[in-house]
């Protein structure tokens, strides 16, 4: 009786020493999962507004995503230095930006003799109209599309030039042709430049 009254007293103080141990443990290590936890969270919403607009939550573009520069006119102005895109690609990057003076007109490209090679819309973007021309050659399974934005901005008449090179979609695997499809339709180029436009200072 009083071996067995002994070993149980015993083991109360191991318990209770455990249960501490545990708590102490966690105490420990609470700041250190809630710090990570909270910077995991900010990289991925930072992530998902770089990849989608281009930009951070203060709608500022992203300085470690875009540059900076000035053109021989003294345009200042800011565009991405890559596209985010795996099947889109530049050749003629950065955009090239020419002010004019003169009033905003854009003769759309009727769509009974619109050309896969030549063709011109008007679009709008955030409230502001934008007429795009596109001119398409195919070259080695890819085609190359070069774009020309005009549209009008405190009385000034404001174009934005550049290439891009589109690979065919065909040329891959059934999964990387619907991955390649896929991006092509989600790109927004229309955000981007009205992005780079309302840069120009």
């Amino acid at each position: 009786m009083i071996l067995e009254h002994y070993s149980k007293n015993k083991k109360i103080p191991l318990i209770v020493f455990f249960v501490f141990l545990v708590v102490g443990i966690l105490i420990l290590l609470y700041p250190y999962f809630s710090s990570s936890n909270m910077a995991n969270t900010t990289i991925n919403n930072d992530s998902v507004n770089i990849n989608n607009d281009f930009v951070n939550i203060n709608n500022n573009p992203v300085d470690n995503l875009w540059a900076t520069t000035t053109n021989n006119d003294g345009i200042k102005y800011q565009y991405p230095k890559e596209l985010l895109a795996k099947y889109i690609s530049v050749v003629e990057w950065p955009p090239v930006i020419k002010i004019e003076t003169g009033t905003y007109s854009c003769e759309t490209t009727p769509p009974e003799v619109s050309s896969a090679s030549d063709a011109t819309t008007q679009v709008l973007v955030n409230d502001r109209t934008y007429c795009v021309n596109v001119r398409r050659e195919g070259a080695a399974g890819s085609v190359f599309s070069s774009y020309t934005y005009t549209t009008n901005k405190n009385n000034q008449l404001i174009n934005v030039s550049f290439t891009l090179r589109y690979p065919n979609c065909d040329n891959y695997d059934e999964e990387q042709s619907k991955a390649c499809a896929s991006e092509r339709e989600s790109f927004d180029i229309d955000s981007m430049v009205d992005k780079i436009i309302q840069t120009i200072k």
